[in-house]
């Protein structure tokens, strides 16, 4: 793996990004270094830029912490060499296979609406049924973008006032959404959060509220006079080997009764 033209070494930028990882993931640097087959002065030497890594230290230390595909192209580049992910380091040929298998997805969820959505929640793609209940629900939205689900969600203009049980799933989302700020190597997702705490979108009792003690919360959203009730499903790319497709996540949402159903099929015909 050559290091890329006209990249400077970047050994501090490497080692300041391997600290703060090893750091969220409370990890010592004995246990990293036992971990990735380095020794812990070579280790403390990246750390501090004072040594430059080789391409397979790089990765054997991304494995040892368990990072995401996306964390380990920035940790390449940051060293001063080219991305493991297709997409960005081939180009439009392989970013255009990405879309294409993520429309494939939203396809065949239909009628049931369906998008795809990054860990801070905005809305990459979605389906013609998704679009269809977003155009009644959210009318001055052109179009989906820039659409953030979970701003909408708890933004007192957006979703809210249509989410009929919004108090029972508010908890569950809040929670879920700190989930994926952790995760994410990122920062966009914790903007997200900050911005909803700020705005004042968060009821105390919501963010201190427990886990859901029922197995599924349905949602349930008051559509032109009509309650139309949801369960929703979140999947991801069962094997992803690009950190485009690793950082995509689908909501879909399936019918709960039949006049849910019914509604749907109307809305897929548009």
């Amino acid at each position: 793996m050559a290091a890329l033209p006209g990249t400077p070494a970047g050994a501090a930028a490497f080692g300041a990004a391997l600290r703060s990882w090893r750091l969220r993931k409370r990890c010592s640097q004995l246990e990293l270094a036992l971990a990735a087959g380095v020794s812990q002065r070579h280790l403390s030497y990246l750390e501090t830029g004072r040594a430059r890594p080789g391409p397979a230290t790089v990765l054997r230390l991304a494995e040892a912490l368990d990072l995401p595909l996306g964390a380990v192209d920035e940790l390449l580049l940051a060293a001063g060499y080219a991305p493991r992910s297709p997409s960005r380091r081939a180009g439009a040929a392989s970013a255009a296979f990405v879309a294409e298998a993520v429309e494939l997805v939203l396809r065949g969820a239909e009628p049931n609406p369906a998008a795809a959505v990054d860990p801070a929640w905005n809305v990459l793609a979605a389906n013609r049924p998704f679009a269809a209940l977003a155009r009644r629900l959210l009318p001055r939205q052109p179009g989906l973008g820039p659409l953030n689900l979970l701003r909408a969600f708890f933004d007192p203009a957006g979703l809210r006032p249509h989410i009929v049980n919004w108090t029972e799933i508010a908890a569950a989302n809040w929670q879920r959404a700190r989930a994926d700020a952790a995760a994410a190597f990122e920062t966009g997702p914790g903007d997200v959060l900050a911005e909803i705490e700020r705005c004042g979108w968060l009821p105390p009792a919501v963010a201190a509220a427990g886990p859901p003690v029922v197995p599924v919360l349905p949602v349930v959203l008051r559509v032109e006079g009509r309650e139309l009730s949801f369960v929703t499903v979140v999947s991801t790319f069962g094997t992803p080997q690009d950190a485009l497709l690793e950082r995509v996540r689908f909501e879909t949402f399936y019918p709960a009764n039949r006049a849910t159903a019914a509604a749907l099929a109307g809305l897929g015909a548009e």
